[in-house]
C-alpha cells in the first residue's frame, strides 16, 4: 500500500500555458507547459513540458535570469536562469508565479508558484538554437 501511494503521479490536467522571454543573449520559449493534479485534489502539484527551445546570439552569461511571461494560459511570470552552458549541453533553473487559467471544470483560475529545472542541448559555437525539456513542482497561494 505504501509503495502504491508513493508511485502515484499527478496526471489530471489543471491548465496549460506557453511562455516567452528575451534577454541575456537569448530568446526562450517554453510551450505546452502542463500543470497537473491528482484526481482527488483541486490544485496542481507538478508542471512539465517537452518543448523548451529558442535561439541565442552569444553564449548566455551564467546565473543571469531571463524573465519569461505567459503568452497563453494565464498571467504568470517567471525566470529562466541558465546555470550550465558547456560542450553542447545546457541546464537552467526555472521559477515563477501568477494566475493559471484552468482547463478543468474546477474554477476559472488558480494562483500558483512553480519551480524546477530545464535541460537540453544547443547547436552552434557562437550563435544558434537550443532545445530541451523542463519540469518541477507547484504550490498554490
Amino acid at each position: 500500500a505504501a509503495l502504491e501511494k508513493a508511485m502515484q503521479i499527478p496526471c489530471f490536467e489543471v491548465g496549460r500555458a506557453n511562455f516567452l522571454g528575451t534577454g541575456n543573449n537569448m530568446t526562450v520559449m517554453m510551450n505546452d507547459v502542463q500543470f497537473l493534479r491528482y484526481s482527488t485534489e483541486v490544485n496542481p502539484r507538478i508542471w512539465g513540458t517537452g518543448y523548451v527551445d529558442g535561439s541565442y546570439s552569444a553564449a548566455p552569461i551564467l546565473n543571469v535570469p531571463v524573465t519569461i511571461n505567459a503568452v497563453t494560459g494565464g498571467t504568470m511570470t517567471g525566470t529562466f536562469t541558465v546555470q550550465n552552458w558547456n560542450t553542447g549541453t545546457w541546464g537552467a533553473a526555472v521559477s515563477g508565479a501568477g494566475a493559471l487559467d484552468r482547463t478543468d471544470n474546477l474554477g476559472s483560475s488558480v494562483n500558483v508558484n512553480f519551480k524546477g529545472a530545464a535541460a537540453g542541448s544547443y547547436t552552434g559555437s557562437t550563435t544558434g538554437s537550443f532545445s530541451g525539456a523542463a519540469g518541477g513542482v507547484v504550490t498554490t497561494k
